[in-house]
């Protein structure tokens, strides 16, 4: 059990370690990616999915290895027997709040199975499959399957502009500062092409003409704008 035991954590320490280095890959590719024009703006979701995954797959290993603190003020001045009893109570609390927290956190990933939850994000897929690993030990299949196979064929890879009450005025999708302009004043435009970034909590998004024309912009490079606000006009 032992042998078996060690090779678990072993292998989820892997998976933590790996998941580090995926979350390198990305950000690395989302950085090259902005200033190519590329649409990376779905990258940040991937990598907040990736960042639980680096945490829980590797709390068993760093344990295991003695990598966390542990406070001793109290177990270094008492006999080895309380040392052991007051070790038992310790671990029987820690595995009765597992226990609790990994029923409900099972309890809430089926109910966004059943129901068919899916994610808020740029990437829309099933929210059922980061939030199984809370629950499974490994990444679900799923997590790479579903960006191609959930996602709608129409949708588009990176936020819009909202439409307002006058369709031909394109509104902030995020709250912001608004980082750059991509196009000139008076330059046409193609639906879906990339028109400006903003940023926002040090992570920029690319915003997306919401129709065809020619652009006038309502707002210069480093306002800036909240949620739903104008942010050009297109006609």
């Amino acid at each position: 059990m032992r042998t078996f035991l060690n090779r678990l954590y072993d292998g989820a320490g892997a998976l933590g370690a790996f998941s580090v280095f995926l979350i390198f890959v990305l950000m690395i590719a989302a950085g090259v990616g902005r200033r190519m024009n590329w649409q990376v703006s779905g990258v940040n979701d991937i990598v907040a999915w990736l960042c639980p995954a680096v945490a829980f797959f590797a709390m068993a290993h760093a344990f295991r290895h003695g990598d966390f603190v542990r406070v001793t003020l109290l177990l270094d001045k008492v006999t080895a027997r309380m040392r052991r009893t007051l070790d038992t109570v310790c671990l029987v609390i820690a595995a009765i709040s597992v226990a609790y927290l990994t029923w409900w956190a099972a309890a809430f990933t089926w109910e966004s199975y059943e129901y068919g939850e899916m994610a808020t994000g740029l990437v829309a897929l099933p929210i059922w499959t980061p939030q199984a690993r809370r629950v499974l030990l490994g990444l679900p299949t799923q997590l790479l399957r579903g960006l191609a196979l959930t996602r709608p064929a129409d949708a588009p890879d990176v936020p819009s502009m909202a439409d307002a009450i006058d369709p031909r005025e394109g509104a902030a999708p995020i709250t912001g500062t608004v980082q750059g302009w991509k196009v000139v004043e008076g330059e046409a435009v193609s639906e879906g092409q990339i028109v400006a970034v903003m940023e926002a909590m040090k992570m920029e998004m690319q915003v997306c003409a919401h129709r065809a024309g020619r652009i006038a912009r309502r707002t210069a490079a480093g306002n800036h704008a909240t949620a739903g606000a104008q942010l050009a006009f297109i006609e």
